[in-house]
């Protein structure tokens, strides 16, 4: 009576696996067949399914109907919602942009000087949706910025050979001091010469760094330096020098980007707050040091005390048991033999 040959049963929903002999196929190939008919009954929200007048069977094809329905409106939700954000954003971008016209036809900038300006709004853009790093960071707690810098920066802050000399505490407050930066191509960040106000921590991106040695004629020097490198230490060896004067240091070199990259630079501010850490952390060094060689100084001078109290134990126990024998020794801590010297046999008898 239930065979695909009789029209007597209605299979309903079913009618497929049973014309298709589903259940005497192998595993993978029933899964297959199941999981498209699941897709297509709620895709199409169950409108391809022929129900029988079987109650269950009646009430499990509402259910996929129900969850279709659902499953479109939450899409056409998250579809709205981010068109709308979208939207947004291109719009506040459209708005500083045209700012920004406004500001260089009113100063009458170059072209070429409009085009650079254009290519870093573009790029920061590209990079960041016009989301503000630094905002998101001042609005969390300070134990999860705390970690999240040292997470991002301290890899960077330990290749510096000072730094990875440095206690857990200063390198992560060092680390709070880097603030994120991002560079187009061909932008000059250190001028040879120029006074040296930002160290730079590379994370993404090349910079080319080279020195014409104070304008030596014939002098040329260059390198490149990548992700994981720094420059501008000038400025950190001016901060950790204690005659250092509050004039700047000079860069020795020229070093300008070669492609798009970001950049954790610290700034001048953030090079005080490094000579005060490292100063502290010497003071603290010493202070171990003195500790370690006062206590080591008192353990020496009392085993010393100990050792004289035995000695003089020794020569006063000596001297008792020999005064008691009719030997005499002096009272100090020298021992000295009671038996008098030989006379010096005469060679010549």
């Amino acid at each position: 009576m239930c065979g695909p040959e009789t029209d007597f049963f209605e299979f309903g929903m079913l009618f497929d696996a049973v014309d298709f002999g589903v259940a005497s196929l192998d595993f993978f190939t029933k899964y297959s067949y199941c999981l498209w008919w699941g897709l297509r009954a709620l895709s199409s929200r169950a409108e391809e399914l022929q129900a029988s007048t079987f109650f269950a069977e009646t009430h499990f094809c509402i259910v996929i109907s129900l969850t279709g329905l659902l499953l479109l409106a939450m899409i056409i939700g998250t579809m709205e919602t981010y068109l709308e954000s979208r939207t947004e954003r291109l719009e506040e971008y459209r708005i500083q942009q045209m700012d920004t016209e406004e500001y260089m036809n009113h100063r009458q900038l170059p072209q070429e000087m409009k085009e650079r300006v254009r290519k870093h709004n573009l790029y920061k853009w590209i990079k960041h949706r016009n989301v503000e790093e630094e905002d998101i960071m001042a609005a969390l707690p300070i134990d999860v910025r705390r970690d999240i810098k040292h997470h991002i920066c301290i890899e960077l802050v330990r290749r510096v050979p000072l730094f990875d000399q440095m206690d857990e505490r200063t390198v992560d407050a060092i680390c709070d001091r880097l603030k994120p930066v991002i560079c187009t191509s061909r932008t000059c960040l250190l001028r040879e010469g120029d006074p040296t106000s930002v160290m730079f921590f590379i994370m993404h991106g090349h910079l080319d760094s080279y020195t014409t040695n104070g304008g030596r004629s014939g002098f040329w020097n260059q390198c490149q330096i990548g992700p994981g490198d720094f420059c501008g230490e000038e400025l950190l060896t001016w901060a950790l020098d204690p005659r250092s004067t509050n004039l700047l240091p000079l860069s020795t070199r020229t070093v300008t980007s070669v492609a798009d990259g970001s950049l954790a630079p610290v700034e001048d501010m953030g090079c005080l707050f490094i000579q005060t850490a490292w100063r502290r952390y010497k003071i603290r060094k010493l202070v171990r040091m003195l500790c370690a060689k006062e206590n080591y100084n008192k353990a020496n001078l009392n085993s010393q005390s100990k050792n004289k109290a035995k000695i003089s134990e020794t020569g006063s126990s000596l001297n008792t048991k020999n005064a008691e024998s009719g030997e005499i020794f002096e009272s100090d801590n020298v021992i000295r033999t009671p038996v008098s010297k030989p006379k010096d046999p005469d060679y010549l008898d």
